[in-house]
């Protein structure tokens, strides 16, 4: 008989609603809150705080470079954060064996899902359609190691079907992580 758990949820840290981002402004997702309060365990992740950004900060963006997508500062274009960030995806992928699914926050250039805008040098956007460092790190490293586990935005989380089959695949990683 397996014992039934809730699901171990990572969550970028801003939806419940804690004063992470660079501005400090809060930014609580009631409607995930209020859904999966009670129903899973949570895992707040806030990647910029992880690697010793403060509160508040100056915004990152990515940047197409001739290296590459690279995590610059908005205002200072000489702090990149991108090796950092990756490195704290590789950290956290690694720690979290019993997470169950992720939730991420959108258009964020660390936990963007999809939709991050890229700029160029001179802040021109190139594309709408970029994946935030943290999260590309955090999935890819994931998937090196075999593991895979249901991940959602929060925007994709208001399409009820969407967030339904997020919960489902969640307690199904968590009801087979709880089995002896």
């Amino acid at each position: 008989m397996t014992k039934r758990t809730k699901p171990l949820i990572a969550i970028s840290s801003c939806l419940l609603g804690n004063p992470v981002r660079y501005n400090g402004v809060e930014k609580r997702n009631a409607t995930i809150c209020e859904q999966l309060s009670g129903v899973v365990d949570w895992l707040p992740i806030c990647p910029e705080v992880g690697i010793g950004l403060g509160v508040p900060r100056a915004p990152i963006q990515l940047v197409k470079t001739d290296s590459g997508i690279r995590v610059l500062g908005v205002e200072n274009p000489a702090q990149d954060v991108t090796e950092a960030l990756a490195d704290f995806a590789r950290q956290q992928a690694q720690a979290g064996k019993q997470i169950c699914g992720y939730i991420f926050k959108s258009r964020s250039p660390s936990c963007g899902l999809a939709g991050v805008p890229v700029y160029d040098s001179n802040d021109r956007l190139v594309v709408s359609h970029g994946v935030g460092e943290f999260t590309r790190g955090f999935l890819s490293e994931l998937e090196q190691r075999g593991q895979v586990v249901p991940v959602i935005d929060e925007i994709d989380f208001q399409h009820h079907q969407k967030a339904a089959e997020f919960i489902v695949a969640a307690q199904r990683i968590s009801d087979r992580l709880a089995t002896p």
